[in-house]
Formats: C-alpha cells, structure tokens, sequence
C-alpha cells in the first residue's frame, strides 16, 4: 500500500489505515488468460471538511473544488471522453531517448477540465520516468482550444477533474505488460503506447 500524493502525513496515514483493514478473504483476484495474477489499482481519497449540506452533497464547498462526477459531464468534440482517449492515442509518441534506454511503465496523469472548457492543472500523480512524465503532459496539454464542453451541476457549468492512466510498453521487452491492471480506479480511460526495437536485457 503505497501513498503516491497527499496533503498532510494525517490523512495519508488513515487512507493507508482503511485499506490495510479490509478483511481478509473478502477479495477474488484477479484472473488473466484462465491464471490468477497481481492487480494493482489507484485509488484517489478526497478528505474535505464540509461547510454545509448544500457543499456536503456536491463536494466542491466553496464552488471552485473541482468535481469527480457531475450530472453533465464533459465532452470532448461533443463527445464522450473515449473521444478524447482516441485523441490521445492519435497525437502521444514514445519518447526516442526512453525507447533506446528500455524505459517503460506506467503514467498517471490528473488535469482539470475548466468551466470555460480549458484544461489547466495536469500533474503527474505517478511515473517511472522523467521523460514519459513529460510526454504524457504534453500530450494532454495540446488538446485543441474549444474542443472541451465543461461539465455541468445543477445546470451551472463547474470544473471537473479527470485521471488518466497512460501505460508506455516496450515490446520485445520481455516484461509480461499484457497483465497490466485495467485502470486505476477513479479513473476514465486507459491509454497504451507501444514502442519498437527495445533490445531485452
């Protein structure tokens, strides 16, 4: 159980503290091609102290708390947000100088979808490497201006906040990337990127 991102060592510590606690055997593994395997997920905790019941219910207390899930939620080239994953998938490269050091993992992205739909705030919550952190940021920050309908609340447009997952494979690597987990929960969609010629050590 790891704490990749937290505020204060208080709340990182009872996130950390809930999850060790879950009871045993109440979990069935995960199975990949008829074998059980290792699944690892991400899971984002938000700790807020509500204000009132009206904060409580929507989870943004002073209105500019971005939200995890709306009642509209944004759309990408009206859209799903599978458009904007296919976007993606179009636009990413595999970083030359990552391929030819055999570097490959996962990246984990977070960004805001503003309420004038502008994508501002992306953060690499989690990368193995520099040089695939930057890639996936820039990436999601050359999303074409307009392209973003904002999410609505209550019929007000709000900011909405998104985690991405984009997993780098080297193939011929020798790793076996194809029992990656499926996407970190909390998350949208998942984005693969494959690169050639990597030499197996």
């Amino acid at each position: 159980i790891l704490v990749l991102q937290s505020p204060d060592k208080l709340l990182a510590d009872e996130a950390r503290r809930v999850i060790a606690s879950s009871p045993a055997g109440a979990w069935t593994p995960g199975e990949q091609r008829g074998e059980k395997v290792r699944v690892k997920y991400t899971l984002p905790v938000d700790f807020r102290l509500p204000q009132t019941e009206s904060a409580t219910v929507q989870g943004a207390p002073d209105g500019n708390e971005p939200f995890l899930v709306t009642e509209k939620m944004p759309s990408f080239r009206s859209g799903e947000i599978k458009d904007f994953r296919n976007w993606i998938q179009m636009h990413i490269q595999y970083p030359a100088e990552a391929m030819k050091n055999n570097i490959q993992g996962r990246v984990i992205v977070s960004f805001i979808v503003e309420k004038d739909g502008s994508v501002s705030n992306i953060l690499v919550l989690q990368s193995p490497d520099k040089l695939l952190a930057d890639e996936a940021r820039r990436v999601i920050a050359s999303s074409p201006a307009g392209a973003w309908t904002p999410g609505e609340q209550r019929g007000e447009k709000v900011r909405v906040k998104y985690t991405l997952p984009v997993d780098f494979y080297l193939q011929g690597s020798g790793d076996k990337f194809s029992e990656r987990p499926e996407k970190p929960q909390g998350s949208r969609d998942g984005i693969l990127v494959v690169g050639y010629g990597a030499t197996q050590k």
